[in-house]
Order: structure tokens, then sequence, then C-alpha cells
């Protein structure tokens, strides 16, 4: 009787360590939305939910695309994960040029701020 206590207890505990390990959620990543471009210049502004941001990217950049054309981020399962809920939204996209560090101060404190290259 004792043994058989101990091993229900066991199971029991597994079973809930399993549920709360599997429980675990993705977060809704805010993207950029591009509104203009020009040479050496790209602006946008990203909702956080509570605010909106004014985002500049400043420096050589392979291509801009701020309204219509490819939709690059279809299909969306490349972008998500265990930790992003949700892909970039629409068809704008920054395409950055690899032969050119990239610098990217931020006016506002940010938790994790995400880059797709």
């Amino acid at each position: 009787m004792r043994l058989t206590k101990t091993i229900v207890r066991y199971i029991v505990s597994s079973l809930i360590l399993l549920v709360f390990a599997s429980v675990a959620v993705a977060d809704v990543v805010s993207w950029t939305d591009w509104t203009s471009a020009a040479t050496g210049i790209v602006t946008g502004t990203l909702n956080t939910g509570s605010s909106t941001v004014d985002v500049t990217s400043t420096g050589l950049y392979g291509f801009a695309q701020i309204s219509g054309g490819t939709n690059y981020w279809n299909p969306s399962a490349p972008y998500l994960s265990a930790v992003v809920d949700n892909a970039p939204p629409g068809t704008g996209i920054v395409a950055l040029n690899p032969a050119v560090w990239r610098l990217s101060p931020f006016l506002r404190l940010f938790t994790i701020p995400f880059w797709h290259w």
C-alpha cells in the first residue's frame, strides 16, 4: 500500500510538471511600419501597444520597400518560434547592405529588440 501511494505521488507530480512545462507562451512582437525611404535614410513607426516610437535608419541599405510589392514575410512560418508569436505584417522591408557595419541607437528603452537579417 505504501509503495502504491509513492508511485501514484510520483506519477501525479510528473504530470503536473509536464503540464506546466508545456504552457510556455510566445510573445507578440511589435514590428516597424516603414513609411518613407530616401538615399541613406529610412523612417517608420513602431507601435508598442501603449505608445508609438519613431524609427529612423541611416546609412547604406540594399533596398527599401515601404508599401505594396513582394511580401517577403510570406510564408510566415520562418519568422514564428517559441519566442515570437507573430510574423511581420504587410510588405514593408529594409534590406540591409551586408558590406556595411550598422549602428542602431535607440532613444527609448526596449526589453528585447528583434532583428531579422
